[in-house]
């Protein structure tokens, strides 16, 4: 029992770095839930805010997830829509990588300790170029943001329906920026106003400047942006004539983000080819059939880790929304401000499943070969994910009073634990107990499995070093 607590205390007080991660998180989303819970962070008229709900918005904007038990343009003034996304800003940027920010806007010298979490934070194994890291992926989200955000503005101004939508130019000013950098941040938060019951990006549903701007917001922020260090090194190499070669890490991300992309953009309209003439999006004839194929690949690039939504997602057949909560589990790249499983693991479990139908004795990935430990890590990872996602779904069906379908509580889950923030609608009908489960399954999603298990680990690793005989077992 002692060294339950002592494993419980080094949670909340140890100095690893995945303990560290942890505790920058928790300061942070609790200082937002009580930033959103002083009076004038809320709309006068609007119903009080509970603390599990400022919670809630909170752990959700710091992990850059999106599901919201309030309608955000309803419930928050401008405070408190600032707050959000200040908190989505942090959750993209890096919490420890912000402590180097600081330190460098101060001259600082940045010690080794610092570096070192930073590289662990944002993916970059090499520790002497983590703050160019830090600057490059600086650069490309703030000049990814300025473009979503502008880009956004322009269309909205432009279009008189638009206009109407909004006050005066200050708010649909403080909109395009908000949804710039909810973009970026793959975070799905929106504060577009509620019209006819068409919430997030609804009203956009034959907008297709807008849902083209959105979608290379969300891919650029999901690819990781070691990515673009990476290929910033490549082009200078190149100017200077240098041999330079691309990272396994940037050839295999981009690999397997788009494979996986492409193939589940198939797999749905399949779904819903299938499905056309059950009542569902194809049968439906509020939309064009350009409406319908961009709804379909809007959606799939939002599931990867966004939470925009250009229609009612209970719209689509179970199968689809089923392909939905794979993607949302896979999620998006490593050190991106996706979560989830991230497309680099999946990628190397399929690896393995090859290597193991084809006889081989080791994974080879872009004439590489991966390390044992890699892969043998790659499954635990798998299989941790599963097991959250299973034991996710009973917990919410265990203690929710209402009757949910295993298919909507499974999809929340999965939107949980890849930060994506879709719902098919029953986010504002769970119960407390329901939010607080969902809050840690968005923690381990953002940081991923590997990072939440280190979290107990102490900061010595021992070694086994008795060595017992070996025996077969016959396995499936």
């Amino acid at each position: 029992m002692k060294a339950f607590f002592n494993k419980i205390k080094n949670i909340f007080f140890g100095k690893t770095i995945a303990q560290r991660l942890f505790q920058g998180y928790l300061i942070t989303l609790v200082i937002g839930s009580l930033l959103l819970l002083l009076p004038f962070a809320s709309v006068s008229g609007a119903p009080k805010i509970k603390f599990i709900d400022s919670l809630f918005i909170s752990a959700s904007a710091c992990s850059d997830t999106g599901l919201t038990t309030l309608t955000l343009s309803n419930q928050f003034t401008f405070f408190g829509q600032l707050i959000i996304l200040i908190l989505v800003q942090i959750g993209g940027i890096g919490i420890l990588s912000l402590k180097i920010i600081f330190l460098l806007f101060l001259g600082k010298k940045i010690r080794l300790k610092e570096r070192l979490f930073s590289s662990n934070e944002r993916g970059n194994g090499k520790l002497g170029g983590s703050i160019d890291l830090i600057k490059t992926s600086l650069l490309v989200i703030f000049m990814t943001e300025i473009f979503a955000a502008l880009a956004t503005f322009l269309r909205l101004v432009c279009v008189s329906e638009y206009r109407d939508m909004f006050k005066n130019l200050g708010q649909l000013i403080w909109v395009s920026i908000f949804h710039g950098v909810s973009s970026v941040n793959n975070a799905g938060f929106d504060i577009f106003p509620v019209i006819d019951g068409q919430s997030s990006l609804m009203v956009f549903k034959s907008d297709y400047f807008i849902q083209i701007i959105t979608m290379i917001s969300l891919i650029i922020g999901g690819i990781g942006f070691p990515i673009f260090y990476d290929i910033k090194n490549y082009i200078k190499a190149k100017r200077k004539k240098e041999v330079y070669h691309l990272s396994l890490f940037t050839k295999f991300s981009l690999q397997s983000y788009f494979i996986i992309g492409g193939i589940g953009l198939v797999l749905v309209f399949a779904s819903e080819l299938l499905a056309g003439k059950s009542g569902f999006l194809f049968a439906n004839n509020g939309f064009s059939i350009a409406d319908k194929i961009f709804a379909l690949i809007f959606q799939t690039v939002s599931t990867r880790n966004a939470g925009f939504a250009t229609i009612n997602l209970n719209m689509f057949a179970n199968s689809t929304n089923f392909i939905l909560i794979i993607l949302m589990f896979i999620g998006a790249a490593p050190a991106s401000t996706g979560g989830g499983l991230r497309c680099t693991t999946f990628f190397l479990v399929i690896y393995l499943l090859k290597s193991t139908a084809t006889g081989a004795d080791r994974v080879e990935v872009c004439q590489r070969t991966i390390p044992k430990k890699t892969i043998e890590k790659a499954i635990s990872i798998f299989i941790t994910g599963i097991v959250l996602i299973v034991f996710g779904t009973l917990a919410l069906l265990f203690i929710n009073n209402k009757t949910f379908s295993l298919t909507e509580v499974m999809f929340e889950v999965a939107s949980a634990f890849g930060t994506t923030g879709l719902t098919l609608g029953i986010t504002t009908q769970l119960n407390v107990l329901s939010k607080i489960i969902l809050i840690f399954i968005m923690f381990i999603g953002y940081v991923g499995i590997s990072t939440s298990l280190l979290i107990w680990s102490d900061r010595k690793v021992v070694k086994n070093l008795r060595t017992l005989p070996e025996e077969d077992l016959p396995i499936g």
